[in-house]
């Protein structure tokens, strides 16, 4: 069953080496409530940096607005690195 608990545990517990996409992905998906189009055509521009916080500026689709959120927990970003 995929529910918030098995997700935390996916991005805290799976070798980034094999899995670093699908826990991007997973992120942006769930934080941003983002469609398949939007993840598509999103790029790294599209992301801000603020130290401890994401800034993540979805581009404009379905709605015709681009839109932004944030990612501002540790269990989603890493940073030291």
């Amino acid at each position: 069953m995929l529910n918030g608990q098995n997700i935390d545990k996916f991005i805290a517990e799976a070798p980034d080496d094999k899995y670093l996409m699908f826990k991007v992905v997973a992120v942006m998906g769930i934080l941003g409530a983002c469609r398949r189009e939007e993840l598509c055509q999103m790029s790294l521009n599209n992301i801000e940096d603020l130290e401890n916080t994401l800034v993540v500026n979805i581009p404009d689709s379905k709605t015709r607005v681009s839109r932004p959120f944030t990612v501002i927990t540790e269990t989603y970003i890493d940073l030291s690195t």
